[in-house]
């Protein structure tokens, strides 16, 4: 009775579509390209296309429209004249999926928003899944092409600081290790470069045939995606990668070694570096929760000079004060609303006015 009833819930009693879709969750996204420096970066030109609106287990991101332009920036769709009009530099904006924006249109992001409030151009350099170390790889070989921004905002959340130590990634759409760059500290407290493997990368993970065979019943699947994730999926750790991937060395030291690289960057190419801290949706029955790995490397910030914005000035008092309307900000599981990255735009745009920042080329 439980697989008829599964069954029917994916609308595919006499398939198994259930297995089929496993199977294509274990894919890399087309959205992204292997990239022997990057490990991945975006797809130039690439546009998603509407999934089937009868199809089992969507995503909210599947409804999404992401569009990237020749360069692999997110599309802003209604500046674009704008900017190529424009004599003024533009304000790069990097970071993972809450910098992307994961789950919401190219007009839902923080950095379109933001770029609405200042009437100046953004350009959004985010990136799915990126660890904070390949945020600042981008930004280098941005410059060395000769991009001349004004400044840069860099998002710093808790897991691409984490990701600073992982050689490979595995995520939660792609459940195969991505090979990723690193960096490792050398006793002089400089960084080594350490490249991805892409030419020995497989994407294809194979399971057992056990899963494989199990995974052809959609009531077995539904139990097993709940229960045993991880397991259901081939990914033996359900944190960001598995435990042989995780490299030596300090997340907080490498990532303050990275930011210290990155405001040298700053002064060599002379324009504004924004520091963004941005904390994840917090459960409603908690107090307020401050990521040990953010609240790391603050003093670093500090140290280095670098402006710096925290999204728990909107969202704590919110949090405390009003729990229904900060529980509109986010979709299960993480990501940002539309209004979610607004009120993120909102307050960079406020922050920005407040310390008197000119972004220079404006």
């Amino acid at each position: 009775m439980g697989e008829i009833i599964s069954r029917v819930a994916y609308r595919s009693l006499f398939t198994s579509d259930n297995f089929i879709l496993r199977d294509f969750s274990i894919q890399r996204a087309p959205e992204y390209q292997s990239d022997d420096i990057l490990g991945w970066s975006p797809t130039p030109n690439y546009k998603s296309t509407k999934p089937k609106l009868n199809a089992p287990q969507l995503k909210p991101w599947q409804f999404t429209v992401r569009k990237f332009n020749e360069a692999g920036f997110r599309k802003h769709p209604q500046l674009n004249s704008i900017r190529l009009l424009t004599e003024k530099k533009p304000l790069i904006t990097l970071g993972d999926s809450f910098t992307f924006g994961g789950d919401v249109n190219d007009e839902e992001t923080w950095p379109f928003h933001l770029e609405q409030l200042l009437r100046y151009p953004v350009l959004n350099a985010g990136v799915n899944r990126y660890g904070l170390d390949q945020s600042f790889l981008r930004l280098r070989r941005l410059l060395k092409t000769g991009l001349d921004p004004g400044a840069v905002i860099l998002s710093i959340t808790p897991l691409n600081i984490s990701k600073t130590t992982l050689s490979h990634l595995v995520s939660t759409t792609s459940q195969h290790p991505l090979p990723k760059p690193y960096f490792q500290l050398l006793e002089d407290g400089t960084l080594d470069l350490h490249l991805p493997d892409i030419k020995g990368y497989n994407p294809t993970l194979k399971l057992d045939p056990i899963r494989n065979t199990l995974g052809k019943s959609a009531f077995l699947h539904i139990i097993f995606s709940l229960i045993s994730y991880p397991y259901w999926y081939g990914t033996p750790d359900s944190e960001l990668g598995l435990s042989s991937y995780r490299t030596k060395g300090s997340k907080i030291d490498i990532t303050c070694s990275i930011l210290k690289d990155l405001k040298q960057l700053s002064e060599q190419y002379r324009f504004i570096f924004v520091a963004l801290i941005q904390d994840y949706h917090q459960a409603g029955n908690q107090a307020y929760r401050f990521s040990e790995l953010t609240q790391g490397i603050k003093p670093c910030l500090s140290e280095l000079k670098v402006l710096t914005i925290e999204s728990s000035a909107y969202l704590k008092p919110l949090f405390e004060g009003n729990p229904n309307e900060y529980h509109t900000l986010f979709f299960p599981g993480g990501h940002m609303t539309n209004r979610g990255n607004l009120l993120t735009a909102k307050l960079i745009y406020d922050e920005l006015k407040r310390m008197a920042v000119e972004i220079p080329g404006s």
